[in-house]
């Protein structure tokens, strides 16, 4: 098994997994595993970014891909 180093190889993953789930490769408890690790994964990475803007930081994580490097609007901490 490969490993998983960035965002878009994540989503092939999940997108996979539920091909696989359909086609009845996998059964929905490994199916559900990787939809909770996804999930945690995703949530840590959100949690970096978050923290990165609320300290004024332009936000750079490997994972996200070049786009995480982007200023995002001021007006989007006040969303956070």
């Amino acid at each position: 098994m490969s490993k998983i180093k960035n965002m878009q190889q994540l989503r092939d993953k999940v997108l996979k997994t539920i091909d696989d789930l359909e086609n009845k490769k996998i059964d929905i408890n490994e199916a559900s595993v990787i939809s909770k690790l996804s999930e945690t994964i995703i949530s840590g990475l959100k949690s970096e970014l978050q923290y990165s803007i609320l300290i004024g930081n332009k936000p750079k994580i490997d994972f996200y891909g070049d786009e995480s490097g982007i200023p995002l609007d001021k007006d989007f901490k006040k969303l956070l």
